[in-house]
C-alpha cells in the first residue's frame, strides 16, 4: 500500500459530502479539508459535494490532478454506506477520473462507519448534558376535528 508521504506516488485525499443549499453546511467540509491539508500528511487535500454545491467531484479531481497527485483516496463524509456512498460517489469518481488516466483512485469507507464514532457520540451527549436544558415548546393550538369520513357500505 502506498504511504501518504511517498514521493514517487503523491497521495491526494478527496472528502466528499452530499452538498447543501445552506452555504454554512458546505463550509464545514471545506474547513475540515483545510485542517487536514494543514497537517501536511498528504500531498493535497480537496473537498467536493456530490450535488447541490461546488466544487463538484469532477472539479476536485481536476484540481488534484493539476496539483500533481498520482493517487486519490476518496473519503465519503457520510455516516453510513448508503446509496450515495456505495453507488453515486463511485460512479461520479469513475467519470471524473476518466479525464485523468495518470490518476488512480480508491474509495475509503464512509467516515461514520468508524468504531471511533461511538466516542464522538458519547462526547456529544456529555456536552449536551452539561448545558441548560432547552425550554419546552408551547403546546400547539388543537387542530379542528376532522369531519368523519363516510363509510363505504
Amino acid at each position: 500500500m502506498p504511504t501518504p508521504t511517498s514521493q514517487q506516488r503523491p497521495i491526494g485525499v478527496l472528502l466528499v459530502d452530499h452538498g447543501s443549499r445552506v452555504e454554512a453546511a458546505n463550509d464545514s467540509l471545506r474547513v475540515r479539508a483545510e485542517a487536514m491539508a494543514d497537517g501536511g500528511r498528504y500531498a493535497r487535500v480537496a473537498h467536493a459535494h456530490m450535488e447541490l454545491a461546488r466544487p463538484t467531484i469532477s472539479e476536485a479531481f481536476d484540481a488534484l490532478a493539476a496539483g500533481g497527485v498520482a493517487h486519490v483516496v476518496v473519503v465519503p463524509y457520510f455516516l453510513a454506506l448508503g446509496r450515495h456512498a456505495a453507488h453515486d460517489i463511485p460512479e461520479l469518481c469513475t467519470q471524473a477520473a476518466a479525464k485523468h488516466p495518470q490518476l488512480s483512485w480508491r474509495l475509503a469507507e464512509p467516515v461514520g462507519t468508524s468504531p471511533e464514532m461511538t466516542a464522538v457520540i458519547d462526547e456529544r451527549i456529555g456536552a449536551a448534558l452539561s448545558t441548560e436544558p432547552a425550554e419546552p415548546a408551547e403546546p400547539a393550538e388543537p387542530a379542528e376535528p376532522a369531519e368523519p369520513a363516510e363509510k363505504d357500505t
